[in-house]
């Protein structure tokens, strides 16, 4: 049951289901229907998953607390969003679907922690590997609005960045799953590491890079010789990177600039996206200027980038607490913290599921917006879970 579970909720979180959207077009599922039949399926084994709960005082509890601190930010959204606005209703109706799910996966850990957290690690690398070896074979040159992103790599119609994504929670997967030692595991990374750098993404690869650093050291955190550890691997690195730079100089700046002349932070629009967000900020600091209203009207994504570009609406700052600040104010900023529900759980790197928290964080941060970073919430949830009840047994 709970390899069902995981395949439905997660077939299109890992970007497994664009494996499967032929048949779905084959099916006639509309395109904004494509996870219904997976939905649906999930919510039916997290039923199966609620009766069958020996504990449901527990459960029952936990629940109830989800709902509490979920409650005011939806609440909220709902009264910031405007229905006659595509976007800022598809951002409304996401975030109902995230809380959706957040239930789901409270259901399914309460039934059993030992499989809910056994079965997760199994189906994330197998579905994942399955993409990456799908990727491999068939990938192409990603098109939006009728331009085509040169440089970056995708499979059927799904965003380069989420691709990268799923490579990288895969990465991290293997490196805190099973008990192989930690060199092996960072070979059979390899893949995954290739992968990312033929999507072209930036923002997942050094997200990645940073919580295996902190992982890494974290692991040696009681170990006498840990300063030497970390002085000879730094060294190792800086020999390694220096190395690579040499053979390899022409495709690594062409990897983080994109041939642009500017830097990769200025080219990819960042530096905008932050003067924009202050401007929003300020002009609504307690509400905000409405869920789905960052840069609008007027501000031009790529306007500096490509003429063809030009008409593509800036929709997002590409960090999620920017959103936050500039869509929903002051207001929006402390039901987001309420919502995540911080403590001692976000620093404690014994529990893996927090490493994935941590990732799905950074992603947020330097890329996409609610709807692509619905991670945040999900693992934010099952990484607490896990702390509470087992630390509690």
């Amino acid at each position: 049951m709970y390899v069902i579970f995981f395949a439905a909720t997660l077939f299109f979180f890992y970007n497994f289901g664009t494996l499967f959207i032929p048949l779905l077009q084959r099916m006639s599922i509309p395109s904004g229907f494509y996870s219904a039949p997976t939905s649906v399926i999930a919510a039916f084994c997290a039923l199966l998953f609620f009766f069958q709960t020996r504990n449901k005082k527990q459960f029952l509890r936990e629940f109830l607390f989800t709902i509490i601190a979920w409650a005011p930010w939806l609440i909220y959204l709902t009264y910031r969003c405007d229905f006659n606005d595509r976007y800022s209703l598809q951002k409304l109706i996401l975030m109902f679907l995230s809380f959706g799910y957040v239930l789901m996966f409270c259901c399914a850990f309460h039934k059993d922690k030992e499989k809910f957290s056994r079965y997760f690690w199994v189906c994330s690398v197998a579905m994942i590997a399955s993409t990456l070896i799908y990727f491999f074979f068939k990938h192409s040159v990603p098109v939006l609005h009728g331009y085509r992103f040169e440089g970056r790599l995708s499979i059927q119609s799904a965003n380069s960045i989420g691709i990268s994504r799923s490579f990288a929670i895969g990465a991290l997967t293997l490196l805190v799953w099973g008990r192989f030692s930690y060199w092996i595991k960072i070979g059979l990374c390899l893949p995954f590491f290739i992968g990312m750098y033929m999507t072209g993404s930036r923002g997942p690869a050094i997200s990645l890079l940073i919580i295996i650093i902190c992982h890494f050291l974290w692991i040696n955190g009681h170990n006498k010789l840990l300063n030497w550890r970390i002085l000879l691997a730094c060294l190792s690195l800086i020999i390694a990177a220096w190395t690579v730079d040499v053979f390899f100089h022409n495709q690594i700046e062409k990897y983080f600039s994109r041939g642009d002349k500017r830097g990769m932070y200025l080219q990819s629009g960042r530096y905008a996206g932050a003067i924009e967000t202050w401007k929003e900020f300020t002009s609504a600091p307690f509400s905000g200027v409405g869920l789905g209203k960052y840069g609008k009207p007027g501000t031009q994504i790529f306007s500096t980038v490509s003429q063809s570009k030009k008409n593509i609406e800036r929709e997002y700052p590409h960090n999620i607490l920017y959103e936050v600040a500039a869509e929903l104010g002051i207001v929006g900023a402390i039901l987001f913290i309420f919502l995540l529900r911080p403590g001692p759980w976000m620093f404690d790197f014994s529990n893996k599921f927090v490493l994935l928290f941590l990732l799905c964080f950074l992603f947020a941060m330097t890329s996409g917006d609610f709807r692509d970073n619905s991670g945040v919430f999900i693992f934010g949830y099952i990484a607490r879970f896990n702390r509470k009840y087992f630390s509690a047994e």
